[in-house]
């Protein structure tokens, strides 16, 4: 019997520890939402006291995300704006042989974001009352990469502005948005236009607007190297 029982608390205790090793991180980080996944929403609520989530790519951790991908989630806003930290903890996404984001791209706010030098970059963002921010992950269909793993975090919005500090070093990062200005949806069009659909059929086409930029990622920039 005592033996029975040494084994008993010994279980207990690998369960509790896998427990926490499982659970743990998505207190920490909220809830896990792997874009173009069927499984997954297109769309979240986010608020001021939301807990973050984290956007993954397809098979992120045990492989590389698949070709001919099109998909997004609108993150969306009610009666109050929203202030987001968007931290890249990993970023490894295919681009194009002149750094264009012509295969493979995440678009963020009107921006395409590729290749593979983004890792502990933040980018801020505020979404205005009864407003929506919609991330576009496409995929062509040659070529891809470990993916992504995209910390989000609601942080507060004061007088129109948000500061928090950059990951990577003690500086402070800071968004402002123009309540002159009429807020737009950045990669909403892109949505709208192609209609998307999970693993579609039509071949991804050349984005209107590429973001090219190839520095140290402590302000609003774009491209990582390869």
């Amino acid at each position: 019997m005592a033996t029975m029982r040494q084994h008993s608390s010994v279980l207990l205790l690998i369960m509790w520890a896998l427990l926490v090793g499982i659970v743990l991180p998505f207190e920490q980080n909220g809830i896990a939402y792997t874009l173009c996944s069927k499984e997954s929403p297109t769309s979240v609520e986010m608020t001021p006291v939301s807990p973050g989530i984290l956007l993954l790519s397809p098979n992120f951790g045990d492989g590389h995300y698949p070709n001919n991908l099109s998909c997004y989630i609108r993150l969306y806003s009610r009666n109050e704006a929203v202030g987001l930290k968007l931290h890249f903890r990993t970023f490894v996404v295919e681009s194009g042989k002149r750094e264009d984001c012509i295969y493979d791209f995440l678009c963020i706010d009107g921006i395409f974001f590729c290749g593979s030098n983004l890792g502990d970059y933040v980018f801020l963002h505020i979404i205005p009352a009864n407003s929506v921010f919609t991330i576009v992950f496409q995929t062509d269909g040659d070529g891809t990469g470990d993916g992504f793993d995209i910390a989000v975090t609601p942080v507060p919005v004061e007088h129109g502005s948000i500061v928090t500090q950059s990951e990577s070093s003690n500086k402070n990062l800071t968004k402002t948005r123009d309540p002159s200005r009429h807020y737009i949806d950045g990669c909403g069009f892109w949505v709208n236009r192609r209609r998307l659909t999970i693993n579609p059929t039509v071949e991804p086409t050349k984005p209107p607007h590429v973001a090219k930029c190839s520095c140290h990622c402590e302000s609003d920039l774009y491209h990582g190297d390869d």
